[in-house]
């Protein structure tokens, strides 16, 4: 990984900087090209390292990088005191990723970074409009990253299997879920099977009632009878059979 950070000339001629003091100049310019920053402008930030690096004892380097916070923030940069964690919020306008496998490579590295903080949610929206503007391959690349499961968040998954209902082909029974036996209460099978469009369309009236209860028999009598066809979605596998059987029985006229 590159070692080098790109500083724009126009740094001193910038309104924040201007306002610093000639301690506060000496730590923005650490801030940009000491040696824990990374390519893409989030980092931790060791104090006392840095401390060390500029010749500074607590107090010196306290009051510097208060003095850069206050100015700085938010445009510039900011600070998660609670993660150590360091934003530049402008830093990809001057150092941009050359190509979308470097991009790839950031994201897997930022992976490591807290990401509980604040700063790092909003690092990442900054990265994916910053992605999105330089084109498909970027954007793309931002959806294939070893972190995109951080980018594009999705509820966790419960192992499958477990919390629907499935078909125990050993006992020939419906089980609540894997490894729990036991009848299912018709609450229960409304509730899994909800989510099943030809379900739903049933009607509440006794005789569609009596027809999907029915059908549920029969489609339980055909898991007896066909070990070899084992399904693995059970709840797929209602649902379809229901469609089925309403699209048949429309045809027949019933």
């Amino acid at each position: 990984m590159s070692r080098y950070r790109r500083v724009s000339v126009k740094v001193w001629s910038s309104e924040f900087v201007s306002s610093l003091s000639e301690r506060g100049k000496l730590v923005w310019v650490y801030l940009l090209t000491n040696s824990q920053t990374t390519p893409f402008g989030l980092y931790r930030l060791a104090l006392d390292l840095a401390a060390k690096d500029l010749g500074m004892n607590a107090d010196g380097l306290g009051e510097g990088f208060a003095e850069v916070l206050s100015c700085g923030a938010p445009d510039a940069v900011e600070w998660d005191e609670n993660k150590s964690l360091i934003l530049l919020p402008k830093w990809l306008e001057y150092n941009p990723p050359p190509n979308p496998n470097v991009l790839t490579s950031w994201l897997s590295t930022a992976d490591e970074l807290p990401k509980d903080s604040a700063l790092f949610g909003k690092w990442l929206e900054i990265m994916k409009g910053f992605a999105d503007g330089l084109g498909e391959g970027f954007a793309d690349a931002m959806r294939k990253a070893s972190c995109s499961c951080i980018l594009y968040p999705v509820p966790e998954r419960k192992a499958r299997g477990k919390g629907k209902p499935v078909f125990n082909y050993d006992t020939g029974l419906w089980e609540k879920r894997r490894g729990v036996s036991g009848p299912l209460t018709e609450d229960e099978w409304r509730t899994a099977l909800m989510p099943c469009e030809s379900y739903r369309d049933y009607a509440t009236d006794k005789a569609a009632k009596e027809r999907r209860d029915n059908e549920f028999l029969n489609l339980t009598q055909w898991l007896i009878a066909n070990p070899h066809r084992r399904k693995k979605n059970f709840m797929r596998f209602v649902c379809n059979w229901y469609r089925n059987a309403e699209k048949y029985r429309a045809q027949d006229g019933k």
